[in-house]
């Protein structure tokens, strides 16, 4: 009957081998240091040529180790693997390495994959690519570069397949000879992807809300961009008050009054003509502020119903303020006809009214802004938050656009 070997098998099978070249190793090294042995003993070098400036023992006292043992490598794989696949494969990925004397891992190679699925031999890189240190090789008690190989199984169980149903496929691995810029190639190959981003599963979507700052702002609107982890908003407000029709500005002042009357004479009818002057000035200011915020939201809280996202965020609140003069005068007069011996009555009055823009200032404010936004799975969205310019608070209503 044929016995099929375990992963534990191979591995202390690799370990026995390892042990046994290395104490071979060290005999020949110390009859090499005997001179009468010292030409007719020859021993192989234990150590394999690097890229860099050391070399990587494949022979060493002390081995490498996975922190945490065989055991925790194990584990560390399982409860990581992200099975590339949901069809019904399953294989070994041949890997070898190089554990550095800090820990880390390099020089990763793959020897032997599952033919024709790439795939596979992706996320085994992965997997120890993104393995936490290791403990380092030591050689007469100093750590050294050292030299390893690993066999990564796959097995297709149904049940615990939870990956996108679109996985990554019609993948072709390229080598140097296929590449005529090396440079690009070595830049490429060394380009990895966050450790916890899945762009099969990343949902992205936007989101457009009308935003009422009250009592100062009627129109606004926020725009946000949403991913899993953090939201991006951009937010716009304009505001107007002290504004009432065309001219009507509610906070006037008055800057100058007076009432003057006077009589003019006409000798030749020996008559005068009496005149009443009343001037009224005031003075009243327009204002007018945009306000631009740029910030972050983040989910805080989750149901069946809505995602509740907490946002902030900063900006520019610009302020300008016209400001307007208004006279009114009025004018009216009666004459007296000596000669005659009667008087006329008042005239009928003429009213001038005019407004000038006599100034305009420009202010600078930082505004800050924050609050609660309701995301809810229909696709409707509110929220509420407070605005430092002008102060008020936020009211929003919206819609989501895109993938939910």
């Amino acid at each position: 009957m044929k016995t099929i070997k375990t992963y534990e098998d191979f591995i202390n099978e690799e370990i026995n081998l390892k042990k046994a070249l290395a104490t071979g190793a060290l005999a020949a090294g110390m009859a090499l240091s005997n001179p009468a042995h010292s030409q007719t003993t020859n021993v192989k070098s234990d150590t394999i040529e690097m890229s860099k400036d050391e070399t990587a023992f494949t022979y060493v006292e002390e081995e490498a180790e996975f922190p945490g043992g065989y055991t925790a490598l194990t584990n560390y794989i399982k409860s990581n693997m992200r099975y590339p696949s949901n069809k019904d494969v399953s294989g070994r990925v041949f890997l070898e390495f190089v554990v550095e004397k800090d820990g880390t891992i390099s020089g990763i190679e793959v020897t032997k994959g599952i033919e024709d699925y790439p795939e596979f031999e992706i996320e085994a890189i992965r997997l120890l690519e993104n393995s936490p240190k290791w403990k380092p090789a030591k050689n007469d008690g100093k750590y050294v570069r050292s030299f390893h190989r690993l066999p990564i199984t796959f097995k297709y169980d149904s049940s615990k397949i939870t990956q996108s149903n679109n996985p990554i496929s019609n993948v072709s691995i390229i080598n140097k000879d296929q590449v005529s810029d090396i440079k690009n190639y070595e830049t490429m190959a060394s380009i990895k992807l966050p450790k916890d981003f899945d762009p099969t599963n990343a949902k992205i979507y936007s989101s457009l809300l009308w935003n009422s700052n009250i009592p100062n702002a009627p129109f606004g609107g926020m725009f946000f961009i949403h991913t899993p982890k953090l939201s991006f908003f951009i937010d716009v407000k304009s505001t107007w008050k002290n504004f009432s029709g065309e001219y009507g500005i509610k906070n006037w002042v008055e800057i100058e009054s007076f009432v003057e009357e006077y009589n003019t004479w006409q000798t030749s009818y020996g008559s005068f003509t009496r005149v009443h002057h009343d001037k009224n000035v005031a003075v009243g200011a327009l204002d007018h502020k945009r306000v631009f915020d740029i910030g972050i939201s983040k989910s805080i809280s989750k149901s069946e119903s809505f995602d509740l996202r907490a946002y902030i965020g900063c900006g520019l609140s610009i302020s300008k303020t016209d400001i307007f003069e208004k006279t009114e005068e009025l004018y009216r007069e009666y004459t007296h006809y000596a000669a005659l011996g009667y008087d006329t009555e008042w005239s009928e009055p003429d009213m001038y009214l005019t407004y000038d823009k006599v100034a305009t200032t420009y202010e600078n404010k930082l505004n800050i802004t924050s609050g609660l936004l309701f995301d809810f799975k229909s696709g409707f969205q509110m929220g509420i938050g407070y605005d430092t310019q002008p102060r008020g608070i936020n009211l929003m209503i919206g819609f989501t656009m895109g993938k939910h």
